[in-house]
This record gives structure tokens, sequence and C-alpha cells, in this order.
């Protein structure tokens, strides 16, 4: 008999990170605050392959969504198609509504530099929500190490961000999956 899965009987959140048409408006990067950003960013493109980050996040979503459910979690997604208009505060409230044991957001890096490879966690900091601060790093911790065994992608770092919407907003644990680097083709490759 094989051993219960971990992730039977949870809530878990996925958000495919971007949307096909970024929304420039101006939100809150937390309640209460006078800081803002953009609704959502447009996000990155593939230097060999062209693709946008928002197509292979939803489909990583939905692979990911397949196996969870197979796992015996119950999937909520904030979005399952592309052309949506969900910002980062709206895609937190969804998962708060939904009151979600934890969530991850989907995203690919980009840099600067096309030699930069791997990939990374981001978390919500202390400062900025503490409520959620403690759970968040445990959980990038596992899925980054899972991730990088999975894919062998190389393990960069895990980093706590004030400034992320999503994570401000957010009442259960979330965890930035930055899946890999669209500016390498290496990365772009595989991601795709």
């Amino acid at each position: 008999v094989p051993p219960p899965s971990s992730v039977a009987g949870k809530f878990i959140g996925i958000d495919p990170g971007h949307q096909e048409q970024h929304d420039d408006a101006l939100e809150a990067v937390a309640p209460g605050s006078a800081r803002t950003k953009a609704r959502m960013s447009k996000g990155a493109v593939g230097v060999k392959s062209g693709m946008p980050e928002y197509k292979i996040t939803l489909l990583v979503a939905q692979k990911l969504k397949e196996l969870l459910e197979a796992a015996g979690a119950k999937v909520i997604l904030t979005r399952a198609e592309h052309a949506v208009n969900v910002s980062n505060r709206e895609r937190a409230l969804i998962m708060n509504d939904a009151k979600v044991d934890v969530w991850v957001r989907l995203h690919c890096d980009a840099a600067a530099s096309p030699q930069l490879s791997g990939a990374r966690a981001l978390v919500p900091s202390r400062t900025a929500n503490s409520a959620i601060y403690k759970e968040s790093l445990t959980l990038s911790k596992a899925l980054l190490d899972a991730f990088c065994e999975a894919t062998e992608a190389k393990k960069r770092t895990i980093v706590a961000q004030d400034d992320q919407t999503g994570f401000n907003w957010s009442a259960s644990p979330v965890v930035a999956v930055e899946m890999g680097y669209l500016s390498n083709v290496n990365d772009d490759t595989k991601l795709n």
C-alpha cells in the first residue's frame, strides 16, 4: 500500500503568472499602503522560443493542477485562460476568499545577462506580511528543492520581498517559483 500523500485533503491555489494583456493601472502594494504598482506587468518572453511567460505559466499550472488533484488535493487556479484581467491584488483575494491552505505563484525570470540560469523562489518579507512569512519560507524551501531535483534546474536562492502585491494581500502562505530564465537559451528551451 502506498503511503498517504502529504497533499491529500489540502486546498492548494495555483497562480499562473501574468496574462495576455498587461495592465498598467495602479493598485496598492499592501492593505493601507500609499505605495502603488502596476496591476499586472507584461512578463518575460523567451529569448529563443519567443514564447511569452503567461503562456508557459498556464501550461505548467494546468499540469501541476492535474498532479495535485491525482494526489488528492483540491486545487483552484487564479486564471484558466490567457484573455483575463486579474490584478496581483485580485489574485491574492481569490485565494483568501477560497481559504486555500497554501498557494504557489508560477513565474519565469529574465535577466540582462544571458548566462544567468536556474530556479529561485520569492516569499513575503517578515516586515510586509509577518503572519505568513515563516510558513511561506518553509514552503519555499521544500518547493525549490523538489522543483530543482525534478527538473535538474540549477538551484538559486530564496528571496524575501516586501514589494510583491500578491504576497502582501495574502492571508495564506504563498511562494513564487521563478522556474527559469527566459533570457537564457537553455532555460528557455527547457521551459518550452
